[in-house]
């Protein structure tokens, strides 16, 4: 199998723009050549490693017209033909000619044969054929004798008798129903009701102050102005501690939340 033409004619354009630019590449090289050829405008010398890039692109250009030429398939395998059967018997119509033998002092002399056939093609029956008995092809002929006509009739079965096949009836296995064993539920027991812990409230003891902060959250510190701790939110109650600071020109007073966590908020922030 070959390549394909645009394959061709790929790779001989590659490789000719490969050539040129290569040449090209090498008169730049030479300022001797460039001045005698007239060259000297065309700054080759400058171009030199550009026209050699161009070269090998144009040479790798040429590799891949050749690789997508290269047939990736199996090769298709040549297709013999078979010659025509022939067929051996003579057919006249729809009846086969078989010839007919008599034997007569124990040697088979041939007989004429009378064609019979049917439908379009039927012709009458030749009138100079000597009718002649069929000889039985499996009847035993003592050698030298002459056949009996009347022994050697080969019987020729009736084609509309077709034999048909007798289909013997077949047992059909009775499956017997087994009684199958019912299982028999055990009682599982009960689960044991837990009784429910009741929230049993914490009394509180000490003065009581509401955080005020329109709506937004506070940090409890750790020391006024220090580390926060946990945010409170708008109405929670908190629980006065006798602590009293001022850091910075601002009030702070020590608390303690309904969690148990003391800290620091601002005074401006609490509300009796």
């Amino acid at each position: 199998m070959g390549f394909p033409t645009w394959t061709l004619i790929g790779m001989g354009a590659a490789i000719l723009a490969a050539l040129i630019a290569i040449g090209l590449a090498l008169l730049g090289q030479s300022p001797t050549t460039i001045r005698r050829l007239s060259l000297a405008r065309a700054r080759l010398d400058m171009r030199v490693r550009a026209l050699t890039g161009w070269g090998f692109a144009f040479i790798l250009l040429a590799i891949g017209f050749f690789l997508a030429g290269v047939p990736l398939g199996p090769a298709a395998e040549p297709v013999t033909q078979l010659p025509e059967p022939t067929a051996t018997d003579t057919v006249t119509g729809d009846v086969t000619q078989i010839p007919l033998d008599t034997i007569i002092d124990g040697e088979a002399t041939p007989t004429s044969r009378s064609t019979v056939s049917t439908g379009a093609f039927g012709q009458p029956a030749d009138p100079t054929a000597t009718p002649t008995s069929p000889v039985a092809a499996n009847s035993p002929t003592a050698e030298g004798d002459e056949a009996d006509p009347e022994e050697t009739v080969e019987g020729t079965p009736d084609p509309s008798v077709t034999p048909s096949r007798t289909v013997a009836p077949t047992a059909t296995a009775t499956a017997s129903s087994v009684p199958t064993e019912t299982a028999t539920p055990t009682p599982s027991p009960s689960p044991t009701q837990t009784p429910t812990p009741t929230l049993t409230p914490t009394p509180i003891t000490g003065d009581t102050a509401t955080i005020s902060t329109n709506g937004s959250t506070l940090w409890v510190r750790r020391t006024p102005g220090g580390t926060p701790l946990v945010i409170v939110t708008d109405g929670e109650l908190v629980i006065l501690l006798p602590g009293h600071a001022n850091q910075g020109g601002i009030e702070w007073q020590e608390i303690q939340t309904l969690a148990g966590l003391q800290g620091w908020v601002q005074t401006e922030f609490l509300q009796n």
